[in-house]
């Protein structure tokens, strides 16, 4: 929405495209003109964000009364993906649902996201255990025991 003050909750949003996208084989959100159209199919799937929500990504919005103003009530996380619903895991969905919040105050953050059940059978393949994506850091552990998350 136009904001100059970004952090790594942005880059928690576009994991949650690409983790979509790679279940979609296509786009979560079309907008092939410009920033409005696509701001457009994100309300036409997720609803309209709420005032705080809004704030939350940027108070000084110039057209925050245009999108507060629309009615697309969004579609549930069940019905975006009702075409992959057979082979996509709960656990995805859930991930997805955290990442792709409105707020990015309310987004999920990197660590929970790593930590959750979608990730839960890497940690135990033997390939991805030579990657030790799951030996955290001290930094990583006091991150975590200050933020309530379990690793």
């Amino acid at each position: 929405l136009q904001s100059t003050k970004y952090d790594y909750k942005v880059d928690i949003w576009s994991v949650g495209c690409v983790i979509s996208e790679m279940f979609l084989g296509t786009l979560l959100f079309y907008g092939e003109r410009d920033e409005l159209e696509h701001l457009d199919d994100i309300v036409e799937k997720l609803g309209v964000p709420t005032v705080r929500d809004v704030d939350d990504m940027n108070a000084n919005y110039g057209k925050k009364q245009e999108l507060l103003s629309k009615t697309q009530a969004g579609e549930s996380w069940d019905m975006m993906f009702i075409g992959v619903a057979p082979s996509m895991p709960v656990d995805a969905l859930n991930l997805i649902s955290k990442q792709l919040r409105y707020s990015p105050k309310r987004r999920i953050d990197a660590l929970t996201s790593l930590t959750s059940a979608y990730f839960e059978d890497l940690k135990h393949e033997e390939a991805y255990k030579a990657l030790r994506l799951f030996e955290w850091s001290d930094i990583e552990r006091n991150y975590a025991k200050l933020n309530g998350v379990r690793l």
